[in-house]
């Protein structure tokens, strides 16, 4: 904050005299800042920024879990949250979570009647996951759908063309 409140001094002779000082003065902060915040192995941060021991299951400054599940179906390894990849099966957890909010977008679609909404969601979600066996089936059901849509409204407006 002192770094941004110096550049934006009125009197030029007050600022940095390059960008190049101002970045180095962000740097030298953000490191300071890091440094003074890490964590050591028998603590753990929360989202709020406060910091428990690691024996604790929920934040004593603002009551958040600590540890989170596996969000996959056959896992269920507990670990801190914040973790990247799943120490019980490897998966990475915040891809597998974007996997399944793209998904549960599809499936909300699909029973609305919005194929091509479902059908861009799925794809988005066979990116992260192209193995992925049900969101292939999803995605076929919705492709199929949508061509008989199609050929039912040009059939419908060939047969209407040919009335007039």
């Amino acid at each position: 904050a002192e770094a941004i409140m110096k550049a934006l001094k009125p009197k030029p002779e007050d600022r940095y005299f390059s960008v190049k000082e101002l970045w180095e003065e962000l740097e030298q902060s953000l490191e300071t800042k890091t440094t003074k915040t890490k964590v050591s192995a028998d603590e753990h941060a929360c989202v709020c920024g406060h910091i428990n021991p690691t024996d604790i299951r929920f934040c004593q400054e603002c009551g958040a879990g600590l540890y989170e599940t596996c969000p996959t179906a056959n896992c269920n390894y507990e670990q801190q949250n914040g973790i990247k990849h799943c120490g019980g099966c490897g998966i990475n957890i915040q891809k597998f979570k974007q996997f399944q909010d793209y998904m549960e977008n599809a499936k909300s679609y699909m029973l609305k009647k919005k194929y091509s909404r479902a059908e861009k969601e799925i794809k988005s979600a066979l990116e992260l996951f192209p193995k992925d066996e049900t969101a292939q089936g999803m995605l076929k059901e919705a492709q199929q759908t949508l061509a008989k849509l199609k050929q039912k409204a040009y059939n419908t407006g060939h047969a209407n063309s040919k009335h007039s």
